[in-house]
């Protein structure tokens, strides 16, 4: 009874504070300034936005209440486009509850959900199966005035789906048809998922999930408007917005699933969820008799076949799945990642000290003689790209520095399966070398420079020479190479406000600019108040270039890449930071002194140049080199975190 009485005073303590505070529901933190201080997330609403993003993307959901709460805590007014990353991130982990409060606190500061905001709340009400809370969602909606787009009665109609309620989704479609909407392959695919998680499950399931496979053929695409643009700088795919059984493959794959297939898809899950292998036959047959290569599914449809297969077998079906017997298991993590992109640091050795690669003092070199030799190089590349790596780049310090370099690039060029040979450079020294080392196989071709401006470029490279590099990224265009990816680290306070100067580059010319966001390394004096995340970025390009469109990337790639309308190049946008594309990584990395590291920000390191000069055979170096991808991690850590974790200079890794 005692407990029961504390339990009582504490909660009308805890109300009467949170009428002290004025705002409702935030809480109360009894500290000291100092200890309020080493807790501090940041201190003004750009970097809130950016440390909000972060944790979206980490999935460290739980965390945004306090955040929010430290922002009103500072004295930071949110934003919209703040409350849109908190109910953004609710979503994505599914805590209806917080969503709703978040509405709440935004209603109360005057502002208004959008239509995109309803959009996400009521996928966060399918995420937890609470089709009637989704339904009066958009009651509210009516009563507010928010016109309902497509992507409304489509998250509408999983959301009924994910609870099996078949009677409300049949009502949607028939309201989404009265109104000329018509349907698509995630509305299909949606009838999938209501009849699966109907109880219980209908006799004639198969047929219907064929039916429905079928008739997605004719699909018509949703409709483009600013939502599907908003969703993308969310960093929400379509298939998590519809709360489609294939968003968890998309995070933890980071592949992009065919979309016109996407009922395909959905059908296959059915079949594994509930192990009808007689189902996964039946699809893989209609697949088949109408031309479409199961291939194009890739590992996708390996994971649903593995778990339907789980209890029963079907002897059509190991024939269905795709093969490839050219990848050594050496390079498949333990998540399934097949790694076939091997960048090779070749120097240690730079002509610049760009500030975010190393300390103004410079840093320790390794001695030459524990440099990787260029026939040990080839040794160890032949090794990997027979195991089946595609592509290599070489990086350093600076590669061009490296008085063989175009020898070791012949040799390569010549290795069998090789199919990229590219290089990062500073373009210093590569206008004179660029011929030699396109004539030696040099396919492509990354020039870092973070500014437009001479006595910028000097101040952030502690070195002259910004001319040389404009004419290098001239030359390469000349000899053909296109497109020419043009690296940009993009700094607070040093050169974003140069962002659409950069953009600007690519109306004329086949130039790739890619912008970066800063990362931390050791001597780098990284700090989030430096940061400039890929929401904004996305946005300051998008106001001034309002044409700009969300390519197709592939499952692999490092960048978010983007078109603009009468542009010959693209933009794109790397999100290490703010929204890793771990899930994806295909990249391994051999250091200059021979280490081997399958992460960049992670610190563990396996050395290879020792077991090589000490006589080991090539399979016992592929017992190596195959124990360290294994231990690999699922994603590195959140930018916090990895600022403060131990790890060598980028020039030490290479860039």
């Amino acid at each position: 009874m005692k407990f029961l009485r504390s339990l009582i005073v504490q909660s009308r303590h805890a109300a009467l504070v949170g009428s002290l505070n004025g705002v409702s529901g935030l809480r109360f933190f009894a500290v000291s300034t100092e200890e309020y201080a080493k807790r501090n997330y940041a201190n003004n609403v750009s970097e809130y936005n950016t440390v909000l993003g972060s944790l979206t993307a980490q999935r460290r959901n739980f965390l945004l209440r306090d955040v929010y709460h430290d922002m009103m805590l500072d004295g930071v007014k949110p934003t919209r486009d703040t409350f849109h990353s908190l109910v953004v991130g609710t979503m994505k982990g599914a805590r209806m509850q917080d969503a709703f409060f978040f509405v709440d606190q935004m209603k109360t500061m005057g502002l208004l959900p959008d239509v995109t905001l309803y959009n996400f709340l009521i996928s966060t009400c399918g995420k937890c199966k609470n089709s009637n809370k989704a339904i009066q969602i958009l009651e509210e909606m009516k009563c507010m005035e928010v016109k309902p787009n497509v992507q409304t009665y489509i998250c509408l109609l999983n959301a009924c789906a994910a609870g099996g309620r078949i009677d409300r989704v049949y009502a949607i479609v028939r309201d989404m048809i009265a109104a000329g909407l018509g349907l698509n392959k995630f509305c299909y695919a949606g009838l999938i998922v209501a009849h699966k998680n109907k109880t219980p499950l209908a006799d004639d399931f198969s047929a219907k999930v064929i039916e429905f496979v079928e008739k997605s053929k004719m699909w018509s695409s949703v409709e483009t408007n600013s939502a599907n643009a908003e969703n993308v700088m969310m960093g929400v795919t379509d298939e998590e917005l519809y709360n489609l059984p294939t968003a968890e493959y998309i995070h933890r794959r980071g592949g992009f699933l065919n979309l016109p297939f996407t009922a395909y898809h959905t059908a296959f899950h059915a079949a594994a969820d509930l192990k009808n292998v007689e189902l996964k036959c039946d699809v893989s047959s209609f697949c088949a008799a109408n031309s479409i290569r199961q291939g194009l599914f890739g590992g996708h449809l390996n994971e649903c076949a593995t778990r339907a297969l789980a209890t029963t077998s079907c002897a059509s079906v190991s024939e269905d799945l795709p093969k490839d017997n050219s990848v050594s298991d050496m390079l498949v993590d333990s998540f399934g990642r097949l790694h076939t992109y091997l960048r090779i640091s070749v120097t240690e050795r730079c002509n610049l000290r760009c500030q975010y690669c190393m300390p103004a003092e410079g840093v320790e070199l390794t001695p030459s003689p524990q440099i990787l030799t260029k026939t040990e190089i080839l040794r160890l590349a032949n090794l990997f790209v027979s195991s089946g790596v595609t592509k290599i780049r070489l990086t350093g310090g600076e590669p061009t520095v490296r008085k063989d370099i175009e020898d070791i690039c012949l040799e390569l060029s010549n290795l069998k399966g090789l199919r990229t040979l590219s290089m990062t450079t500073n373009g210093i020294a590569l206008t004179r070398k660029l011929p030699r080392l396109k004539d030696c196989g040099l396919t492509s071709l990354n020039i870092s420079v973070d500014t437009l401006v001479p006595a910028k470029f000097e101040f952030m490279t502690r070195r002259r020479g910004h001319e040389k590099v404009m004419n290098s990224i001239n030359a390469a265009i000349d000899l053909g190479f296109n497109p020419v990816k043009v690296n940009c680290v993009v700094m607070r306070g040093f050169n974003d406000d140069e962002i659409c100067d950069f953009v600007e580059l690519t109306r004329d010319k086949p130039i790739d600019i890619r912008f970066i966001e800063f990362m931390p390394f050791d001597g780098n004096v990284w700090n989030v108040k430096k940061l400039v995340p890929y929401s904004e970025m996305l946005d300051t390009v998008m106001k001034q270039f309002p044409s700009l469109k969300r390519d197709q990337d592939h499952p692999t790639d490092t960048a978010k890449n983007f078109t603009i309308d009468g542009h010959e190049g693209r933009v794109s946008f790397i999100t290490s930071m703010t929204e890793h594309f771990c899930a994806g990584c295909n990249r391994l990395r051999l250091l200059a002194d021979g280490n081997f590291k399958v992460c960049l920000f992670g610190p563990s390191e396996v050395s290879l140049r020792d077991p090589l000069r000490c006589g080991a055979e090539d399979h016992e170096l592929r017992e190596i080199i195959g124990a360290a991808v294994k231990k690999k991690k699922a994603s590195h850590a959140g930018m916090f975190d990895i600022a403060k974790t131990a790890n060598r200079p980028m020039i030490h890794i290479g860039g």
